[in-house]
């Protein structure tokens, strides 16, 4: 056993051997942990994720496929702009937007005449681009008209879209970024199915909002047994951990040899006789 005297001796003589920043001076003599030049760097090359201080999150490279956050985002869309309809706010822009349709389906007629009826840009027109770009005038002015009348919704809404397109577009820029390449994909490939099940555990205890755990249990088609079973090795991974939290340990694991022994392969011998050993010496 070790004394702490002698775990003391061989610290202080390790100690006079420890290297030092001699000759390095642009790191040796900082005057801040990290220079304000790579902090910069990382902040706007590096930490690009939606997560706490730019941190990826599962969702930044895969959202779409749960529609993270696009069902939300819509149902914010949806509910926003059926208030507006229903207040009658978007009532006149969304008569105009009838109106280009007849224009270019030929309700009001072809050129030389084409006569929009009483109401946003009533008129008789020798074109269509003629007819659709009064239309198009009539739309600016409703749609002034709406953000005023629509407050705080406008906001909304644009809030609700920016985040859609700006996500979509992260997408395809953070795949790229950690070398995710679909069409070098193998089809068939059993590894990447093989690697992916014993990390599940691991993957359920990542419970942040936007991380693995929320994302396979969005993707998860639990109307069958195989979805259900993902959910399930997500649960049990957490289960497991707060088992060890307390010092339990847990007797579930799938053996690593199979029930029946395989055979042995005869290989060739690696032994000497000891007349081959005499003769190799004589």
């Amino acid at each position: 056993m070790t004394t702490l005297a002698q775990t003391a001796a061989e610290t202080a003589v390790y100690s006079r051997k420890l290297g030092t920043l001699k000759g390095l001076d642009l790191i040796a003599n900082t005057t801040t942990p990290v220079p304000a030049a790579v902090a910069t760097y990382y902040a706007t090359n590096i930490a690009l994720g939606s997560g706490p201080n730019g941190t990826f999150l599962t969702t930044d490279f895969f959202g779409s496929a749960a529609g993270i956050p696009y069902n939300t985002d819509l149902s914010t869309v949806i509910s926003t702009i059926n208030a507006q309809l229903t207040a009658g706010t978007l009532t006149t822009l969304n008569d105009i937007y009838s109106r280009m349709k007849n224009v270019v389906s030929g309700t009001y007629g072809a050129p030389p005449t084409i006569t929009i009826p009483a109401g946003s840009a009533a008129g008789v027109y020798a074109t269509y681009d003629a007819a659709i770009a009064a239309l198009v005038t009539a739309a600016d002015a409703a749609i002034g008209t709406a953000i005023t009348a629509m407050g705080t919704a406008t906001a909304t809404l644009n809030t609700a879209w920016t985040e859609m397109t700006k996500h979509s577009a992260n997408e395809s820029t953070f795949q790229s970024l950690a070398s995710i390449n679909y069409s070098t994909l193998t089809a068939g490939a059993q590894l990447p199915i093989t690697a992916f099940i014993p990390a599940l555990a691991g993957y359920g205890q990542e419970t942040q909002t936007g991380m693995a755990a929320e994302f396979l249990e969005s993707i998860a088609n639990t109307a069958n047994q195989y979805g259900q079973a993902m959910v399930g090795a997500l649960r049990e991974g957490r289960n497991t951990a707060g088992l060890n939290a307390v010092n339990l340990k847990i007797d579930n694991a799938v053996p690593q040899q199979p029930d029946a022994v395989p055979p042995q392969a005869t290989l060739s011998s690696s032994e000497y006789t000891p007349a081959q050993a005499r003769a190799l010496i004589g």
